[in-house]
Parts: structure tokens; C-alpha cells; sequence
């Protein structure tokens, strides 16, 4: 699954565009809560030996590492295979280029 920037899994994670105030957003435990559910769909319907990989991305719009890391030692628990995740930013989140020397 891909859970990352614009995808639907990483649309309900990020606090930005999550805005819901029922059980599927609000907080971090409620964003995770459908991507869990997503994979407990996915492991009972394939069995244990069926492979599930997620993506994800931190550090980006209020999703901070150790929310991410919650969520993935919970899905790790419940079924995921793998997951891979990557840290993400916007154009604020990087220090400024530094102006570059005259001649350079």
C-alpha cells in the first residue's frame, strides 16, 4: 500500500488534510485508525503468508516521527509485513539556501 503524499492512506495520516472529528481523525491514534483497518481487511482476506508492505511519510504537515513510529511497530503487530518510510518535507520545512559568494 502507498501511504504516502496524495494518496488516500497518507491523506487520512496527514493532520492537514484529515479534519474529520469522528473516530477517523482528530488525533494520531484516530488518523491511524483506517490504515489499520486497511490491513486487518488485507490480512484476512490473504492469510499470514501473503505479503503486505506499506509506505509512508513523516515529518510532513504534522505527522512527526514518533507518531509514525507508533503507528508502524501497531501494524507491524497486526499483520504488515514491511514498511518503508520516508521523511517528506515542503519548501518551509528545509533551512534556507545560503546566498552564494559573488563570482560563484
Amino acid at each position: 500500500m502507498h501511504g504516502g503524499r496524495g494518496f488516500l492512506v497518507g491523506q487520512f495520516l496527514d493532520a492537514s488534510n484529515n479534519l474529520r472529528q469522528d473516530g477517523y481523525g482528530s488525533d494520531p491514534a484516530g488518523r491511524g485508525r483506517f490504515v489499520k483497518e486497511v490491513v486487518h481487511a488485507i490480512r484476512e482476506r490473504t492469510g499470514p503468508d501473503f505479503h503486505v508492505g506499506l509506505r509512508l511519510s513523516v515529518e510532513r504537515h504534522g505527522l512527526v516521527l514518533a507518531d509514525m513510529v507508533q503507528l508502524v511497530g501497531e501494524l507491524l503487530a497486526s499483520g504488515t509485513s514491511t514498511s518503508s518510510t520516508c521523511r517528506c518535507g515542503t519548501l518551509r520545512s528545509f533551512p534556507p539556501t545560503p546566498p552564494k559568494a559573488a563570482g560563484h
